[in-house]
């Protein structure tokens, strides 16, 4: 068969594939994420910023509110944050589970490690960070796979690598 001939009956297959429904690929549902996130956090993502950092004993999560005048979604962010520490310490990683529809990267060891694991909120002006410290090489690498999966689920374009 000709290179020429190969490539029409691949391309061919994969045409059929595609409109039998039979080709398996990971949907795009950034919103679908959004919207389960609106309910899981209790603030419309919409009005806030996630990102995700990196650091040498572990990371932050900070969420800030688009509009430095929106006090109601900044408390929201707060008073999630505060419940997010208490349920991580516990092991409790269900409500980023029911936010992306699968149980995030990290999440077993995290729950697994988690009197390795501290976890402090720090209000701001504009929302709220919580900061994780690993304690252990084991639970550094699982925080470190979560906040990679955090940050590649909420597309924030925040470095994959250790940061200061």
């Amino acid at each position: 068969m000709t290179f020429n001939a190969l490539a029409l009956t691949l391309a061919g297959a994969v045409t059929l594939a595609q409109h039998t429904g039979q080709m398996h690929t990971k949907p795009d549902n950034h919103d679908a994420l959004h919207a389960r996130g609106a309910k899981t956090m209790g603030f419309d993502q919409s009005l806030a910023a996630h990102h995700f950092t990196l650091l040498a004993d572990g990371g932050s999560i900070d969420i800030q509110v688009v509009d430095a005048r929106d006090e109601v979604t900044r408390k929201k962010v707060a008073a999630h944050l505060d419940e997010i520490r208490a349920q991580f310490k516990s092991g409790n990683f269900g409500t980023p589970e029911a936010t992306h529809a699968e149980m995030p990267d990290g999440t077993a060891a995290m729950a697994r490690l988690r009197d390795a694991i501290d976890y402090a909120v720090a209000p701001s002006a504009r929302g709220a960070a919580l900061r994780i410290t690993a304690r252990t090489p084991e639970a550094l690498e699982a925080v470190h796979a979560f906040l990679r999966y955090q940050i590649r689920e909420h597309r924030t374009g925040d470095p994959l690598t250790i940061g200061r």
